[in-house]
């Protein structure tokens, strides 16, 4: 299981110093980061400081609108990014009125035809997603809908959060969750990993058995400098055995 950072950490830094930011990651020992925007920059600038320092794009979030409306534009760019996956970070409440399922079907229709383009697809939780719906979590409901041509990014603190167990939805989701955001917290405040409520200890070999291939450090918001405790979460990670 490979280390990476979700970019929407450090957003705000990257809007004032791309390069700069990039670097400092990559200083850290950081080699692959998970894409969330350009930060206002062209893919050529953006790739160009990417390769400046030396990190790799594993996989992008872009919207639900850019899948359905924008597909090959859409897969095109961040594939020449040398993104994998394509994920779905978000879906408003409604589409989970049935329990997800009408969308779990659509987004596994589009998952083919992001295959066929070369690429993957995954959706990523928040907590509103577990929300109960004819006895069961609204997100069973969703899984059970989707062939196995969608993917599950799953985010670990938000299903914390919603008051289940990472490690009983990393076992459910077995075999279809290439990518984690490992995300910690406490009393609704994001922490870097190691630091918050999540028990790791527990987490950290069940995503390997659950085939995850990704444990992407992810802080929606910091307490402190984004960066520093995006590193914090990496050493973290590399001390638990997970390769940097």
């Amino acid at each position: 299981m490979k280390i990476g950072v979700q970019l929407y950490t450090v957003r705000d830094q990257m809007a004032q110093d791309l390069s700069g930011t990039l670097q400092r990651l990559a200083q850290a020992g950081l080699k692959h980061v998970e894409l969330a925007g350009l930060s206002g920059k062209t893919t050529e600038e953006f790739g160009d400081a990417l390769r400046s320092a030396g990190l790799s794009a594993v996989s992008a979030h872009v919207g639900l609108s850019e899948v359905r409306d924008r597909l090959e534009e859409t897969a095109s760019l961040y594939k020449g990014l040398g993104c994998k996956w394509l994920v779905v970070p978000w879906a408003p409440k409604e589409e989970f009125a049935d329990g997800g399922e009408r969308l779990g079907q659509e987004l596994a229709s589009i998952g083919k035809l992001v295959r066929e383009l070369g690429m993957r697809l995954a959706y990523h939780n928040h907590d509103f997603e577990f929300v109960e719906f004819s006895g069961a979590p609204a997100f069973e409901v969703f899984w059970d809908s989707a062939a196995r041509t969608l993917e599950a990014e799953l985010d670990l603190y938000w299903c914390h959060h919603a008051g289940q167990d990472p490690v009983d939805w990393l076992g459910t989701l077995k075999g279809r969750v290439p990518l984690t955001h490992f995300k910690d917290g406490h009393a609704g405040v994001f922490h870097p990993v190691g630091q918050g409520d999540l028990d790791w200890d527990s987490i950290i070999p069940t995503a390997r058995e659950a085939g995850v291939e990704w444990a992407l450090i992810e802080l929606d918001h910091s307490p402190k400098d984004p960066v520093e405790c995006v590193i914090e979460s990496y050493r973290f990670l590399v001390e638990k055995g997970l390769e940097g």
